[in-house]
C-alpha cells in the first residue's frame, strides 16, 4: 500500500512557545513497542477536541545525564522520528536535560514548560509512570486504570507526590 507523507515538527531545545493547544505524552519512547503505540492512538483522539498531539522526550535522557545508563539506545533519533511521524504525531520535542531541567522543581517544570511553552491541556501516560526532581524519583513505575465514573481516594505521606501525580494525570488545565 501507499504510505502518504506525513509532516511531524521536529523542535530541539527549549526556546519555544506553542499557541495551539496540545495533548502531550512524555518519555523516552526508545524501541517503539504496541504500548508506545497505544499512548499515541491516545494522544491523536485529542485532535477531536482540538488538541496537536505531542510526545515529549530529554536529550540526553535523565539516566544518561546522571550516569546511570549508557548512551545506546535500541532506536537512533532519526528512526525514532520516522516512525512517530508515520504513527501520525504532530510534534516531537527534544528537551535537553542539563543541569537547569535536573533542578527545577516538578511544580515549575509543568508551570512553565509543559502548560507555559507547549499550552499543554491534557497528559497521556502509559503503564510505569515515573517522575523526578533532582537525582530522586518522587513517582517511580506508577500505573493506574480508573473506570468512567469511579471514585477513588489517593492518599500518603506528606511529600510523597501525591499532587505531583495528580497534576501529571490531569494536565493541570488553567
Amino acid at each position: 500500500p501507499f504510505l502518504e507523507e506525513i509532516d511531524m515538527q521536529v523542535i530541539q531545545g527549549k526556546d519555544f512557545c506553542l499557541k495551539e493547544p496540545c495533548a502531550v505524552s512524555i518519555g523516552k519512547f526508545d524501541g517503539l513497542h504496541k504500548g508506545h503505540k497505544m499512548i499515541v492512538d491516545d494522544l491523536r483522539r485529542y485532535k477531536a477536541f482540538g488538541l496537536k498531539s505531542v510526545v515529549f522526550s530529554f536529550l540526553p535522557s535523565p539516566e544518561v545525564f546522571f550516569g546511570r545508563q549508557d548512551s545506546k539506545f535500541v532506536l537512533t533519533e532519526a528512526e525514532k522520528q520516522e516512525i512517530l511521524a508515520s504513527w501520525g504525531v504532530d510534534l516531537y520535542v527534544l528537551y535537553p536535560f542539563d543541569e537547569e531541567t535536573a533542578t527545577m522543581e516538578a511544580d515549575t517544570f509543568l508551570k512553565k514548560v509543559l502548560i507555559g511553552q507547549l499550552n499543554m491541556k491534557r497528559l497521556v501516560a502509559g503503564r510505569d509512570l515515573s517522575f523526578g526532581y533532582k537525582e530522586d524519583l518522587i513517582i517511580k513505575d506508577f500505573s493506574l486504570t480508573i473506570k468512567e465514573n469511579s471514585k477513588i481516594c489517593l492518599f500518603g505521606e506528606s511529600g510523597c507526590g501525591k499532587t505531583t501525580l495528580l497534576r501529571l494525570i490531569l494536565g493541570l488545565e488553567k
